[in-house]
């Protein structure tokens, strides 16, 4: 597992690749259905990881008041740029495992969001720390990295393939290599779980969960806080 200031260093890097590289505007397929669950009645969110937010700015546009917040101070820069004026989205560079308090204090939430981030921390801790910033009523939205190493899953393995090398094709090619080379060496070393360790672990953590896994080797976590919690 990487240190913060790995982690920071790494996406101080992938920052300046996506300055060169052409807005991302659509969410995937897999964010679309996670972000599906946040109730209709939902007010406030927070974006755990928001990297240049994409996702942030989403929820606002759907009328939610946003806070986004990421480790890395370049991505916090480049969200702030790529935001509008008037969306009501603010952005902050937060560590939301050191922050609790500062995160606290804002209150709670009626949907966090966490996206790529949690296998960068322990995960009984993150869930905890999660957790503790869905208001009532609210809900908790994990979406992260799996690997798929057994040979049961090389046909889904497979289709994934194909489908990023399809992503690939239709990508400037110079901004795309760099970005791919960002996140490619970031990615060196770390450990994601299988679906079978998710499927674990988050019954284990969130026995109430629900756990989807994805073509494109990612799996989301839904979990709703009780009203009366």
């Amino acid at each position: 597992m990487k240190t913060n200031s790995e982690i920071a260093s790494d996406f101080r890097v992938v920052a300046r690749a996506l300055a060169q590289a052409p807005v991302r505007r659509q969410l995937t397929s897999a964010e679309r259905g996670l972000l599906a669950n946040i109730p209709s009645v939902a007010q406030t969110a927070l974006d755990v990881g928001c990297g240049d937010g994409l996702i942030a700015r989403s929820l606002a546009e759907r009328g939610l008041r946003v806070t986004g917040v990421d480790l890395s101070p370049e991505m916090i820069a480049l969200a702030e740029e790529r935001s509008p004026a008037g969306l009501n989205v603010r952005f902050a560079v937060r560590d939301f495992m050191a922050d609790a308090p500062h995160l606290g204090s804002l209150g709670t939430f009626d949907a966090v969001v966490c996206v790529n981030v949690v296998h960068h921390v322990p995960l009984d801790a993150a869930i905890a720390r999660l957790c503790s910033l869905v208001a009532p009523g609210g809900v908790l939205l994990i979406q992260d990295v799996v690997s798929r190493p057994s040979l049961r899953d090389l046909p889904r393995n497979a289709v994934a393939a194909l489908t990023r090398v399809v992503q690939h094709l239709l990508e400037p090619a110079s901004t795309a290599r760099a970005l791919r080379s960002a996140y490619e060496a970031h990615g060196r070393g770390e450990v994601y779980l299988t679906p079978r360790e998710a499927d674990l672990q988050f019954h284990r953590l969130l026995p109430d969960a629900y756990v989807q896994h994805h073509i494109a080797w990612r799996y989301s976590v839904v979990w709703v806080r009780l009203a009366s919690s």
